[in-house]
């Protein structure tokens, strides 16, 4: 997960919807805007166009009205993560409040070879943020034998962007790198690290990782 705010004001329609006997919170612009919000990923694993894609409550509303219908309730998921979530993790980080500083209390990581599991660390010693580490670790690395084979499929996903991503910061550091190339791939490495690139928890763990690429880079993970 990395920092996703929401955009404001909320869609008209969902109070519309909100005072009807059987109203929608699926109405209107509302995936529309999540699409945007969410920059076309599910905020909790970070597929790019998840190709199963579900409204989510990040507060399970169990009927409350309120709830079902609250804009900053309203999150983008894909369905392996949604049916992970469910309401068994009530209590994760919220990737659209700053506060909460999804980035900076976990780490992710993954080592870019096959049937390499992904790594998820608490960096930071609380119940939120031990609940979030495990429902990524289950997302990322799966539970039931149907998600053990959709959490294989996202890893081969990360597998792949890792690869191409340490392929850019190789090539940036290679010693016959002219000024141009290195700038060109400075460009290339800095869309690999903004929110709408793919897995980019991953992408930004490791220049946090290193304090040399963080002299470089630094600049890109704000």
């Amino acid at each position: 997960m990395i920092h996703l705010p929401k955009s404001q004001p909320a869609p008209a329609c969902l109070a519309v919807e909100k005072a009807k006997a059987n109203g929608t919170y699926n109405c209107g612009d509302v995936l529309a805007r999540l699409r945007e919000d969410f920059q076309n990923k599910c905020y909790l694993c970070e597929q790019k166009a998840p190709t199963t894609i579900n409204i989510e409550h990040f507060i399970p509303h169990r009927g409350d009205l309120d709830l079902k219908f609250a804009w900053l309730n309203l999150f983008y998921a894909c369905g392996h993560c949604n049916n992970t979530k469910l309401a068994k993790y009530g209590n994760i980080l919220n990737c659209t409040l700053a506060e909460d500083g999804v980035e900076t209390g976990i780490r992710y990581w993954m080592n870019p070879y096959p049937k390499e599991k992904v790594e998820v660390t608490a960096l930071a010693d609380n119940a939120v943020v031990t609940e979030t580490v495990k429902l990524l670790d289950d997302i990322y690395n799966g539970t039931t034998t149907l998600k053990l084979i959709e959490s294989a499929n996202i890893r081969n996903q990360i597998l792949q962007e890792l690869r191409a991503f340490q392929e850019l910061l190789l090539a940036f550091y290679h010693d016959l790198a002219t000024g141009q190339e290195q700038e060109d791939l400075r460009s290339k490495i800095a869309k690999e690290l903004s929110p709408r690139s793919s897995f980019t928890a991953f992408k930004r763990c490791i220049i946090r990782d290193n304090p040399e690429l963080m002299a470089d880079f630094h600049e890109y993970l704000l």
